[in-house]
């Protein structure tokens, strides 16, 4: 508590913790096509033509509200070192990832989303996170608040009768200025080997049912209320 206020009455300070839950409105998740190959220039061609069919297929999908945009794009080389692998022992491998990133209120076509997704050749599905919409989160946070308050008043009201005395009227109120927003994030970490190859089957194994839960605000509050006998 804050001692620079001075409270001389008789008091009772009580707190109060108050929780909302709400199926989230909004969605996010990562979508990326990465290969690997000896030739540069081949798998740079390669990964860009299958970008713009994954992207072609997201836009189709998509409808107002909706966000789709290429987030990053990566390249690089590694010496190839594997035994009995695709490519010779110290031969240099290019490396081309393209991230995909999905913003929408749409929660209940994620799984649309991925099947979409993983049929237009994407390699890896990742983060999918179930959040609130700025609206609905300030909604949440005054559910939250209110039922705070009333969490406190009860104790206030039980406490006192059993003490015998009467609450008078509210002396001070905190309020955390802090609130808890739980966000649920699905960490799904899809992934096919064969789609890294150039020979992808569309027909690759992934989850086609994702359901997200509910998101649970919390604030607490802190009430002192002036007593009498």
């Amino acid at each position: 508590m804050d001692t620079k206020y001075k409270i001389e009455q008789a008091n009772l300070c009580v707190s109060g913790v108050g929780i909302s839950h709400v199926k989230p409105d909004r969605f996010t998740l990562t979508i990326s096509i990465g290969l690997e190959h000896p030739d540069d220039d081949l798998i740079f061609k390669t990964v860009s033509a299958r970008s713009v069919k994954l992207l072609q297929a997201l836009k189709s999908w998509a409808k107002d509200g909706d966000s789709i945009r290429t987030s990053s794009f990566n390249m690089g080389h590694y010496e190839y070192n594997k035994k009995n692998g695709k490519w010779a022992i110290g031969q240099m491998i290019a490396t081309v990832t393209t991230y995909i990133y999905v913003d929408s209120p749409r929660v209940d076509d994620v799984s649309k989303l991925v099947t979409i997704a993983k049929q237009s050749g994407a390699t890896s599905i990742r983060s999918i996170e179930f959040k609130l919409s700025d609206a609905l989160r300030l909604k949440e946070r005054e559910n939250a608040l209110k039922n705070a308050v009333a969490a406190a008043r009860l104790d206030a009201s039980v406490t006192a009768s059993a003490m015998g005395v009467s609450l008078v009227k509210v002396l001070k109120i905190d309020v955390d200025s802090g609130y808890s927003h739980d966000t649920y994030s699905r960490g799904l970490e899809y992934s096919c080997e064969s789609s890294s190859s150039f020979n992808a089957d569309d027909d690759m194994d992934c989850p086609e049912f994702i359901e997200c839960g509910e998101v649970a605000t919390h604030v607490r509050v802190v009430v002192i209320y002036g007593i009498s006998e």
